[in-house]
Order: structure tokens, then C-alpha cells, then sequence
């Protein structure tokens, strides 16, 4: 396989009681496999994907033998979980080993609203692939404490095109996310006092994506219209699932009105995401 495959063999072996797959998706069908049993799968603090497959060889569920349990913050997986390594899955005749793999979407190749195509065009995007981060015991655990940590997102500036009109566009994950604080200061140099245009959408991803890219029907809801941001100005935009819904991302869209504003111009931001609606 392409991505990493970190090897559970290696922790057991070496006299650790867990072991933690901790890595960042690279594209949306990465499955991992563990050829080590278990006897509890919980959701590692670090993880962005709030949804994870846990699947197992499970005599009982011909033909294919395979069996899943769906782990989350707040569920866990506890009990013997044998990884059976001397039988196959069916049809595929594969080793019949642990596999983790994400139950949410992710699509990389996601180009926001407006975008445009073409070799003349301007617009940057930066997406921050999501955190997979699953906790597998080797050893009885009296009781698992569940729950991811908040985490929060710096950036000195955010993407700008220099040509106006062009867009950058930031995109940070989101999954099953209740609350997200997001801070943005537009630093202009007072020689200049330009503003910049700043919107702010939740993206949900679907199966079904058409192309070209500017047909992609994944879901986005605006919550911030791209709306001028005025030099030396700041705007603080508080998310809840309440008051706007659930995302699988959240995109941060940031245009220049005119080309005044240099490269250098500061445009800093702050996000920061959390389980708990505050």
C-alpha cells in the first residue's frame, strides 16, 4: 500500500500494552490492517475522523466471514477481538487481520465555490488532510475515558492571491465537530488600508461527485457571505452545531478587493475546534 502501514507486530512484541494508529489520511480509501488481537479499540485524543470501522473474521458472517463495529468520541469497542491471520476474507482471499479504516468522507481533490480552472487561473487551496487516531489494547482495560481534544489552528497569514479577485481558500476538518471559534485580523500596512473580501463555509462531502470540478456536488452551506474585512480590522465567527448545522470540513475563503496589498501583508488567523457546545 502507498500510505504508511504502521506495524502493530513491532509494539506487541516490544512489551507495550497499546497500540496507536496516528497518522494523517493521505486519500479516501486508506485501510489499515493489524495482525494483532485486541481487547479494546477507542478513539485516540488526536483524531479528526469521529467515525471509525473497526472489522474482524467472524466465523458466523459467511460468506464474506467479515465483521465491523463503528467506534466513535464517545464509543468504544470493548472485548476480544481476535486477529485471525491464518484463515481469508471472501471473495478477495485476504489475510484475515484486523482492518481500521475511516467511516467519514474525505475528498482531496474538493474545489471550493467560485473557483477557477484553467492555467490562468489564481486561486489557491490549502487542505489539512484529517488525523486518524485509534488506540488498540493488548491488555484488559478496566474502563476506557473516551473523547478527543480540542484543537486549535494558527496561521501567521492566510493565503492571498496578490491578483484581484483571486481567491485563498483554507479548508480544516471538522468531523462531528459542535462548536469552532474562528478569529481572523486583517494586518494591512497603513500606506495601503485595503480590505480584503472573507467567507466562511461548512462543507459536507457526498458519493457522488460529477466533474469538471466546477460540477462537484458535494454539500456547502455558507455561514460567513464574502463580505469586505477592513484594514487593521478584526471579525471573531463562533460555529455551533445548533445555530448552523454539522460539517465534514470548514473553509475559510479570503479574496483581495484590489491589488494593493503585498504577499507580506499579515492576515493572521485563529481556529480552534471542539466536541463540547460552549
Amino acid at each position: 500500500m502507498a500510505y504508511p502501514q504502521p506495524n502493530s507486530d513491532q509494539y506487541a512484541l516490544n512489551g507495550y500494552t497499546f497500540f496507536r494508529l496516528n497518522t494523517p489520511l493521505s486519500s479516501p480509501g486508506d485501510i489499515y490492517e493489524s495482525a494483532q488481537g485486541a481487547q479494546a479499540f477507542a478513539i485516540g485524543p488526536d483524531s479528526d475522523v469521529d467515525r471509525v470501522n473497526i472489522a474482524y473474521f467472524d466465523d458466523q458472517r459467511g460468506p464474506t466471514f467479515l465483521n465491523r463495529a463503528t467506534i466513535g468520541p464517545s464509543r468504544s469497542l470493548v472485548g476480544v477481538v481476535a486477529a485471525r491471520n491464518e484463515v481469508q476474507y471472501m471473495p478477495g482471499a485476504r489475510p484475515g487481520r484486523i482492518l481500521i479504516w475511516p467511516e467519514v468522507l474525505y475528498d482531496p481533490s474538493f474545489k471550493p465555490p467560485l473557483w477557477t480552472d484553467g492555467p490562468f487561473g489564481f486561486d489557491v487551496l490549502r487542505i489539512i488532510p484529517p488525523q486518524l487516531d485509534v488506540i488498540q489494547y493488548f491488555t484488559p482495560v478496566p474502563s476506557l475515558s473516551t473523547g478527543r481534544s480540542d484543537r486549535t489552528y494558527l496561521f501567521q497569514t492566510l493565503e492571498a492571491p496578490v491578483q484581484p479577485n483571486a481567491q485563498g481558500n483554507l479548508m480544516v476538518p471538522y468531523y462531528g465537530r459542535r462548536y469552532a471559534c474562528i478569529e481572523v485580523t486583517n494586518r494591512t500596512d497603513l500606506s495601503t488600508a485595503t480590505p480584503i473580501d472573507l467567507a466562511i463555509y461548512g462543507v459536507n462531502f457526498t458519493y457522488s461527485v460529477a466533474t469538471p470540478s466546477s460540477q462537484q456536488t458535494h454539500q456547502v452551506t455558507t455561514i460567513r457571505a464574502l463580505t469586505p474585512l477592513a484594514a487593521n480590522a478584526q471579525t471573531i465567527e463562533i460555529i455551533t452545531a445548533e445555530n448552523h448545522g454539522m460539517f465534514d470540513y470548514l473553509l475559510i475563503q479570503t479574496q483581495r478587493v484590489a491589488p494593493g496589498l503585498l504577499p507580506g501583508d499579515p492576515c493572521p488567523a485563529k481556529i480552534t475546534v471542539s466536541d463540547c457546545a460552549r
